[in-house]
C-alpha cells in the first residue's frame, strides 16, 4: 500500500493554515508549489506558478455572476388623458451582461492541473468582459368606449422595442473566429413589434 507520512512546515502552516501535507517517503512535500523560475502557462492551459508561490486553482476561476448587471436605469409610468384615453410606457437601460472568453480552438484549459478542463479561459478571468448595453422602450395606448351603463369596450395599441434596437442575446466568445468577432453580437433579441387589441368589459 501507499505509505504516507505527515510533516509540518511552520512557514507554510502560517501561509496556508489548515493545510495538511502528505508525501511518499523520499519525495518532496506536495505543497502546491513548483520549482519554476517564473510563472508560465503550459500548452494545455495549465498555469505553473513561480517557485516559492502557492497556486490555488479555484481562486483562478472567480468573477462576477452571469446574472450580475453593473448599472440599471428603469423609468415607467402611466398618464390618464381626456376622453378616457390612457398612455403608459416602460423604458429600461442597463449595462451589458458579463461573459467569459472561451479558449482558442483545440486548447483545453486545465486551471489547477487536476485533468478537469474548463470551458472558459481562466487566464482572462471568469466573466471579465461585458456585452454592449441593453436599451429598450415599450409603449401602450388605450382608449375606452362606454357602450352602455354596464358594457365598456377598450382598444389597445402596443409597441415593444420601439427604438428597434439590436440588443445582444449572445456574443462571440473566442478571439480566433473571424465570422464571430469577439464581444460582438451573434444573436439579437426581437426588434420592433406592435400589436392591436380589443377588449369588452361587462
Amino acid at each position: 500500500g501507499l505509505l504516507a507520512q505527515l510533516r509540518v512546515f511552520p512557514q507554510q502552516a502560517l501561509e496556508h493554515p489548515g493545510q495538511v501535507l502528505l508525501e511518499r517517503p523520499g519525495t518532496e512535500p506536495a505543497t502546491g508549489r513548483s520549482n519554476a523560475t517564473g510563472e508560465f502557462t503550459r500548452a494545455n492551459g495549465t498555469l505553473v506558478q513561480q517557485a516559492g508561490t502557492f497556486l490555488n486553482g479555484p481562486d483562478r476561476d472567480k468573477g462576477p455572476s452571469d446574472l450580475a448587471i453593473d448599472h440599471v436605469l428603469q423609468v415607467n409610468g402611466m398618464v390618464e388623458l381626456p376622453y378616457q384615453m390612457q398612455f403608459s410606457g416602460i423604458f429600461r437601460a442597463q449595462s451589458g451582461f458579463h461573459f467569459s472568453q472561451a479558449p482558442a480552438s483545440g486548447v483545453l484549459v486545465d486551471p489547477d492541473g487536476d485533468a478537469s478542463v474548463n470551458a472558459i479561459d481562466v487566464n482572462a478571468g471568469r466573466n471579465a468582459f461585458t456585452t454592449p448595453p441593453f436599451v429598450n422602450l415599450d409603449l401602450r395606448f388605450a382608449k375606452r368606449f362606454n357602450i352602455t351603463s354596464g358594457v365598456k369596450a377598450r382598444v389597445l395599441v402596443e409597441f415593444f422595442n420601439l427604438f428597434n434596437r439590436q440588443n445582444p442575446a449572445a456574443v462571440g466568445r473566442r478571439q480566433d473566429v473571424v465570422l464571430e468577432p469577439f464581444g460582438k453580437a451573434t444573436q439579437v433579441l426581437p426588434g420592433r413589434e406592435g400589436q392591436i387589441g380589443f377588449r369588452i368589459e361587462f
